[in-house]
This record gives C-alpha cells, sequence and structure tokens, in this order.
C-alpha cells in the first residue's frame, strides 16, 4: 500500500453541542452532520447553525446527504457547509448545483466496486479532448474531491470485509484504484465500522486520507445514541499512534 504521511480524522453523526466542544478539545479535521431524515442522527438543516457556532473554524463541516436533490444542495451551502457528502445517486444536476467539494460515498459490497470506479475515471481521462457532452461530465467529476468508502449499510457500524484487499486480486484491484485517485488529486476516505479498537488495521491495510467514524463512538455503538467522549479521544489517540 502507498505510504501514509498524515490521516485526517472525520467525527461524522454530531447532534448536540456538547459533542461539538470533544471536538474542538481533540485534533479532528471534519465534522459530520446528518441531513437524512430516516437516520438516527438526523439533524434538520435549520438546526445545524446552533451547532456551527460552537465549532472551531478549522474544523470543516460536512454535510452528509441521501440522493439530495438541487434545493437540498442549495440549502446546504446556504446554510454554511464547506463540503457535501452523498451517498445513493449524485445526479449530474447536484454536481452542476454544487459549489462547495463533493464527497461521494460508495457502498461496498466486494473488491469489485474499486475496479467498476476506477474503470469510471480512466473513461473520463481518455474523453478528455472529447465532444461537450463528454467534457460537462468531466467538469462535474472534477468536484469531487474525495471518495467515500462505505459499509454495504451505512452508519452499521460493521466493517465491508477488510481481509478481502489484503492478498491476490484484491489488493490489485485496491492498488489500480488509488493509482486513480492519485491521478485526478481525490482523496481516499475510509468508512464502515471503524472503531478505537481496528482504526489502527484499518490505516495499516489501506493508507486512507481520512478516516471516519460515527457508530464506533457511540455511546451505545450502532443506535444514534449520542457519541462518548472517551471513546473520540481513543480514537483520536490510536489514529495519531499509527503515524
Amino acid at each position: 500500500m502507498p505510504e501514509q504521511k498524515s490521516v485526517q480524522i472525520k467525527i461524522c453523526g454530531i447532534t448536540g453541542k456538547e459533542e461539538i466542544r470533544w471536538l474542538n478539545e481533540e485534533d479532528v479535521s471534519y465534522a459530520g452532520f446528518v441531513l437524512y431524515e430516516k437516520s438516527s442522527r438526523y439533524v434538520p438543516i435549520r438546526k445545524v447553525s446552533e451547532l456551527f457556532e460552537k465549532l472551531n473554524e478549522n474544523i470543516k463541516k460536512v454535510a452528509v446527504t441521501v440522493s439530495p436533490d438541487v434545493k437540498l444542495v442549495e440549502q446546504i451551502m446556504d446554510a454554511g457547509f464547506d463540503i457535501l457528502q452523498v451517498h445513493g445517486s449524485l445526479t449530474e444536476e447536484v454536481l452542476t448545483a454544487a459549489e462547495i467539494p463533493v464527497w461521494q460515498a460508495v457502498n461496498m459490497t466486494d473488491e469489485g466496486i474499486f475496479e467498476k470506479i476506477a474503470r469510471e475515471y480512466t473513461n473520463l481521462s481518455l474523453n478528455r479532448k472529447s465532444p461537450f457532452t463528454q467534457e460537462k461530465k468531466l467538469m462535474g467529476k472534477e468536484k469531487i474531491t474525495a471518495l467515500l468508502m462505505d459499509a454495504k449499510e451505512f452508519g452499521s457500524g460493521k466493517t465491508f470485509g477488510w481481509d478481502a484487499f489484503l492478498q491476490g486480486e484484491g489488493e490489485e484491484k485496491f492498488r489500480h484504484f488509488r493509482q486513480i485517485l492519485k491521478a485526478w488529486n481525490i482523496q481516499f476516505v475510509l468508512a464502515g465500522g471503524l472503531n478505537p479498537d481496528n482504526v489502527s488495521r484499518g490505516i495499516h491495510i489501506f493508507a486512507p486520507n481520512i478516516v471516519d467514524v460515527s457508530s464506533g463512538v457511540e455511546k451505545k455503538p450502532g443506535t444514534g445514541s449520542g457519541k462518548d467522549k472517551e471513546k473520540i479521544q481513543k480514537f483520536v489517540q490510536k489514529v495519531q499512534s499509527v503515524i
């Protein structure tokens, strides 16, 4: 795997001011706010300004969405979010409307997903001098600054089967995937089932640019029960100890 000099941390599913204070006290780069109503960690967009007021300016605010429409993207930008994270469907209309960086989330089913994404970006690279319709798609893709690899069911607290990427064909597909991301200057975000006990191993296997945790630092993991201060501290310490 590629050499990793530093790993940034995103704590996702923030819902309260107390959690904001804990993030401010730690070496955290991103705070994620879930704008998906069916999530147990849902925060109405009209309330995020109250949380933003308490958040350190150096911590970037990530709007976590599922198949958003243009209206929601406009509300997200008006609210002052720094990054749009999209699960589910990411349309050309949303990419066109977005005036902030986009993180595209991919739910992992098998290592073949890496090959599919690598092929998609390779084809776009080959079409840089193609007709306008291709150029329009290319411009939209260039707004994507990170790809986030999550478990099959995001927010479930489960990993996506890391051992499949340790050797053989799985490792080769992932290596090719990382080469494509590097060529496009896209960051790799590791999510899905991370917690203080396994994040070190995840970093050693995948060498991500960013690690993303939610349920793994909850009082009762996977329930949306609110974050646990000691678990956040331990998670940050584990990440820092790898470097």
